[in-house]
């Protein structure tokens, strides 16, 4: 009788440990999930921002050409100018309402909100006109690319 006792003693520590092992796989599981879906949204926002300069940087390219290229203070932010060079018309490229928008519009005309297109969310956007090395530094929420330039600096 005695050893039938530590039969069940036994037996219930077995389970006891299964049940506490099954616990600890779950509870790993789930952090382990959570982790995941973490890594795939920074992930995300990294490869937003990256697109972004590079988009930015390849309308920037298409548009270089000789004095053509400017940033200046706007009513919003800092603008990225790019003037077209056969027509009156520029692109601007300007962050508002934590919203990088472009507006192509008649050059020297004010920016008007409606005739924009938001190309991506952004909460910070600096330009920076190197004239030294005809470096434009993009820099984008801390994300930041060069383009070198043709342009004069302006």
């Amino acid at each position: 009788m005695i050893r039938g006792k530590s039969n069940n003693i036994s037996s219930s520590m077995i389970v006891i440990l299964y049940a506490f092992l099954i616990a600890a796989l779950l509870i790993a599981m789930l952090c382990a999930g959570r982790l995941f879906r973490n890594f795939v949204e920074s992930d995300h926002i990294n490869e937003n921002k990256r697109a972004t300069i590079s988009y930015i940087e390849s309308k920037v390219i298409s548009l270089d050409s000789k004095d053509f290229i400017s940033v200046n203070e706007g009513k919003y932010s800092q603008v990225l100018i790019l003037k077209e060079s056969m027509s009156d018309y520029e692109t601007r490229i300007f962050l508002y309402d934590d919203k990088l928008l472009e507006e192509f519009a008649k050059s020297g005309s004010d920016i008007d909100l409606d005739n924009c297109y938001e190309i991506s969310d952004a909460s910070s956007l600096d330009f920076y006109l190197d004239k030294e090395y005809n470096l434009l530094k993009i820099e984008i929420d801390d994300e930041g690319g060069y383009v070198h330039i043709r342009s004069k600096v302006v």
